[in-house]
């Protein structure tokens, strides 16, 4: 009998939008290779989304395993009372633990990138960069520390150069 390997790490891919229907169509015309090679050797799924069904509140969802009425985020943006503004969504205003918080409180390092609602950056062990609104920019931070506008919109992400990207800092803090 073989024996198991013992895995010391996880890695979760999310594609914002995608669909099962579209990625395979690509991979089984080649478009995809990376994508078709991490599928192999993996385990995949649908994530089946939140209500309300928006990019902010599902992604607060898979990342904290609680629903909005219990994270608080349910849009992109929220009304703020106080100034009598719609506020954008930001990681201060998630109000259980991320998964990353988790890991990290137990010793573990994490990578997360491009994550909704992970800005300002989560205070964990490992690499949380800034999420980008769009290539290079900053969400603008007014005085109060709250997110004033919105950048210019999400561009495509390149699936593959992302896996590769990842997989690569993974086995490097693996050691």
């Amino acid at each position: 009998m073989t024996e198991k390997p013992s895995w010391n790490r996880v890695f979760i891919l999310g594609l914002d939008g995608a669909t099962w229907t579209v990625l395979n169509a690509m991979i089984e015309r080649g478009v995809m290779p990376n994508m078709a090679n991490l599928k192999a050797r993996s385990a995949w799924g649908e994530m089946i989304s939140c209500v309300p069904p928006v990019t902010s509140a599902a992604w607060t969802t898979m990342i904290t395993g609680c629903g909005p009425h219990r994270h608080g985020v349910y849009d992109h943006r929220c009304f703020d009372a106080e100034s009598r503004r719609m506020r954008v969504n930001h990681s201060a205003r998630v109000r259980v633990p991320t998964m990353f918080h988790q890991l990290s409180n137990a010793g573990n390092s994490t990578i997360s990138i491009n994550v909704p609602v992970t800005y300002p950056p989560l205070k964990v062990k490992g690499y949380v960069p800034d999420f980008k609104w769009g290539p290079f920019e900053k969400i603008p931070v007014g005085d109060d520390g709250d997110v004033e506008i919105l950048a210019p919109p999400f561009q495509v992400l390149q699936a593959n150069q992302e896996i590769m990207t990842l997989q690569a800092m993974m086995e490097e803090m693996a050691g």
